[in-house]
């Protein structure tokens, strides 16, 4: 189960879920319809409540198959979600004709929001309106947590842009411009 609050700036979620008014308070459960909390009150006891109703697991018998959802796998409910040994192959990895932009920070702390909103812009307005050829997807990758990973990349400061192509051999580019939408 996944909630969260849409505002009139998210237009990729105003988008998706035809929001009409503003705050919005969805909750989203497996296949089923995304469920809008109608109450005027977004405290947490009253949001409590609404969820609540919705909480109960069920078990069912039988041979059925275990779905992992983004509960377990929290990055896949993340915009820009970090990049780790064991989201690599939601985020970017096993996804074949995708250029993997990296947002490489010295530590999960330091991300700077302004840079994410500006990565947003660009997948928002730029990768939204590219329909055929390379796809794009975007991740934050901590250097202190993946020191591994990030040293490959050979970077003299951090933070840093880094476009990483995601088939079968890795190949990458250090973005050398200023951390902006309209340098990328």
């Amino acid at each position: 189960m996944e909630f969260g609050y849409a505002r009139s700036t998210d237009a990729a979620l105003v988008k998706k879920y035809k929001v009409k008014s503003f705050p919005a308070f969805y909750m989203l459960k497996g296949a089923d319809a995304p469920k809008l909390y109608d109450g005027e009150d977004f405290t947490y006891q009253h949001l409590f409540d609404f969820i609540n109703v919705y909480s109960e697991t069920f078990v069912f018998g039988g041979n059925q198959e275990v779905k992992e959802s983004g509960a377990t796998k929290a990055w896949l409910s993340e915009r820009i979600p970090f990049m780790s040994k064991d989201s690599g192959n939601d985020v970017c990895f096993s996804k074949d004709g995708t250029l993997c932009v990296l947002y490489v920070t010295p530590c999960r702390h330091s991300v700077d929001q302004a840079v994410i909103d500006e990565m947003t812009t660009v997948k928002d307005e730029f990768v939204s309106k590219v329909t055929k050829g390379i796809q794009f997807t975007f991740a934050k990758l901590s250097a202190h947590n993946e020191p591994a990973f990030t040293d490959i990349f050979n970077l003299a400061e951090k933070p840093a842009f880094v476009i990483m192509n995601a088939g079968k051999r890795k190949r990458f580019v250090v973005h050398d411009g200023p951390l902006t939408a309209e340098s990328l």
